[in-house]
């Protein structure tokens, strides 16, 4: 039964009162208080009755406990690496999420760009057409000119008779009128 208990003993941990009475968790306690309960369970062991051997545990209880401590810097460490991820992993969604946006808008800008080049193509294909449509006006015009031109001096001559004969023919007519009025007043 003794042995039990001390069995018992052995496998309990160390463990000290916070500053309120309180249980002090892993990485919470005073590391200079730690090492001496550490040292002092070590002095108590009986079956350690040789100096070297007690010198030695310290030594390894020492490598422990530092150990436990860079353990729970590099926890630490690992907790901020962590965080850092979580906010780079944030940002990388937010780019990702700009990047979409920006592709989308790309894409909606080379499908305009697309539908501007081929209005564009078919507005100079048409301007060239009608260019050569003016043109071909523009030769037939000026072939029709050569063509009437001598009509033109006929047509000129022309305009002057029909323009003689009008004259004539309102000559004709007040004279007409006058010998009517003539021929009425003396009647």
């Amino acid at each position: 039964m003794a042995e039990k208990k001390k069995m018992n003993e052995e496998e309990k941990p160390v463990t000290m009162d916070g500053l309120k009475g309180q249980l002090l968790r892993f990485g919470e306690h005073n590391i200079l208080t730690l090492r001496k309960e550490l040292h002092a369970a070590i002095d108590e062991e009986a079956r350690f009755s040789d100096g070297g051997q007690k010198d030695i545990r310290k030594q390894l209880m020492d490598k422990v406990l530092m150990a436990v401590l860079m353990i729970t810097k590099l926890e630490d460490q690992v907790n901020e690496t962590k965080k850092h991820v979580v906010v780079l992993n944030k940002k990388q969604k937010e780019y990702k999420r700009t990047f979409e946006i920006h592709k989308e808008n790309v894409a909606e800008l080379e499908a305009e760009k697309r539908q501007a080049n081929q209005k564009i193509s078919n507005l100079r294909a048409e301007k060239k057409s009608l260019e050569e449509y003016a043109a071909l006006q523009q030769k037939e015009t000026e072939q029709m000119n050569n063509e009437m031109a001598p009509y033109k001096k006929q047509n000129a001559m022309l305009m002057n008779i029909v323009s003689a004969a009008e004259k004539g023919h309102n000559m004709l007519l007040t004279t007409m009128s006058s010998i009517n009025k003539e021929i009425s007043s003396g009647l």
